[in-house]
Order: structure tokens, then sequence, then C-alpha cells
């Protein structure tokens, strides 16, 4: 039986993708893996069309997702709808303002344009900062906080990802005290950075064997 329709990753929001777009769920299991509740500042150096910002801005801000999409299982018989209604209401009571500040950049003016109309799609434009900036050159917001990033892999983009790779490694030394979680694919790039992950969890990104590379304090 499907109960959801759609598949999950689709929240209901992004309308417009970049050149290699990222899906929703597994930038929130990136924001997991990297420990981002909200509570503390949030850092995507190389956002690019701004799913891993969207998404961080919608657990800090404790939006449930896909809160307003529907689900397949409305039209099942049986389906108690003003159930369905209690539980979204009850979900969308917890929003709230985020404590502390979301930080998104990106060098390519074309990629921040997508993020930014991303991000009023998902109506949380006004809970990022975004901003035109080159990894090695962003001044993070006051930390210790956390950093989730998806850098370019040279496989669907190839455009200077040596050099992307280790702007992020500039960026990652000035951030001590803080969670990061990097997603690299399984070609050895990590190793432009001058810091070793304390741990390495296998995953797929579009069929493309990956690495989750976690940094801790």
């Amino acid at each position: 039986m499907d109960a959801a329709g759609a598949p999950l990753y689709r929240r209901g929001w992004r309308a417009r993708i970049g050149a290699a777009p990222l899906r929703e769920t597994l930038a929130a299991g990136l924001l997991a893996v990297a420990g981002h509740d909200g509570e503390a500042p949030f850092l995507d150096p190389m956002c690019g069309s701004g799913t891993i910002a969207v998404e961080a801005a919608l657990i800090a801000a404790r939006r449930a997702p896909g809160l307003g999409r529907s689900f397949a299982f409305e039209a099942l018989p049986g389906h108690d709808a003003a159930r369905t209604e209690r539980l979204r209401a009850g979900l969308a009571a917890r929003a709230r303002t985020p404590p502390a500040p979301i930080h998104a950049s990106d060098r390519n003016a074309g990629a921040l344009r997508l993020a930014r109309k991303n991000a009023e799609a998902a109506g949380v434009a006004d809970l990022v900062r975004f901003a035109r900036e080159d990894a090695a050159a962003v001044v993070p917001p006051p930390g210790p906080g956390v950093l989730a990033v998806n850098p370019p892999y040279g496989v669907r983009l190839d455009d200077e990802v040596s050099a992307a790779w280790r702007a992020l490694g500039a960026l990652l030394v000035r951030l001590p005290g803080w969670r990061a979680a990097v997603l690299a694919p399984d070609r050895g790039l990590e190793r432009l950075l001058p810091l070793a992950p304390a741990t390495l969890l296998p995953v797929s990104n579009g069929g493309i064997r990956c690495r989750v590379l976690c940094y801790r304090p």
C-alpha cells in the first residue's frame, strides 16, 4: 500500500533546482549527522540551489517536513480527515523562531538566485542569510556551530573542483569547536582537506557512491 503518493523527499516547496540537485531527505540526513537542531549557528559555504540551507531553516524553526503537501493515504477509504487535520495543527503549533543564525553562501550568483527563490517558496527566506562569497573567504557566524555542505564532485559538475575543496579546507581550519558534515564522492577528494574526519558514513547520492565525512570538536 502506497501511503505517501509522491516520494517523501518532495517536501512541496522546491520547484527550482540547480545542475546537481540534492534530495531534501538526504540533506536532512546530512544535517542530522552533523547534529543540527537549530540551537547553534549554522553555515553552508557552498549552498548551490539552497537545499541544505532550506532544510536547516525548517529544522531550526521546527516546521515539520511535508506539512504543506498532501499524501496518498488521505484518499484511502476510511481515512479520518479530522484526525489528520488535528495532527497537522499539532505539528504546526510547534513552529518557532530559530534562536541561532543560519548562513548560506556560494560564489555563483545564479545558484544564489535559485537558493533565494527556493527559500521564499519554503517560507524561510527571512530565516537564512544568503551571501555571494568564496568558501575560503567566508566569515562564519560566531560559534561554535554546525556546518553541513555538499561540495562539487566533478561527476556532474567539473568546474575547478580541486580549488573548491581546498577552499573548503581553508574554511574548516578556521572553525575550531564546530561540528561538520561534508558529503564527498568516493574519489579521494577528502585528501584535499587538511583535517581528518572522525567518522566516514557510506551513502548514495543519486546513484553516486559517496561518504559523509563527519568532523567533531
